[in-house]
């Protein structure tokens, strides 16, 4: 079962994992952030920054756990030039704050941001 969390600070995925005993890895293979900050029954056990994007949570028990998922996004939707239709542009400077014509809009631009696909869980028993 998965469900969002929603705080002032952040946007959590929850999810409800029934797992065999092993050890436990965790891959969240598609996501637009900074970082998936993973936490296994609330303890926090790493973060996902780099490809392969998998994160070792060693030995779990059998049974019932609760998987927490927490996507640092980037700045850009906050502080970047949302009336900038160019998505392509390399240069950001005092051109791309001030655009006009076509390549301006009065809609944000914003980036996508979240997490994409569905985590995918591994056990292996030892």
């Amino acid at each position: 079962m998965l469900y969002q969390k929603n705080t002032k600070e952040f946007n959590s995925y929850i999810l409800d994992v029934d797992v065999q005993e092993g050890n436990l890895t965790i891959e969240v293979p598609q996501f637009r952030g900074a970082l998936v900050e993973i936490l296994l029954d609330n303890i926090k056990k790493g973060d996902i920054v780099f490809s392969p994007y998998k994160l070792d949570l060693g030995h779990v028990s059998a049974g019932r756990h609760i998987l927490e998922l927490t996507l640092y996004g980037n700045r850009y939707n906050m502080f970047g030039q949302l009336h900038d239709c160019n998505r392509f542009e390399k240069y950001y400077g005092p051109a791309t704050w001030r655009t006009r014509g076509n390549s301006f809009s009065y809609e944000y631009q914003l980036r996508e941001a979240g997490i994409l696909t569905a985590p995918l869980l591994y056990i292996e028993k030892e």
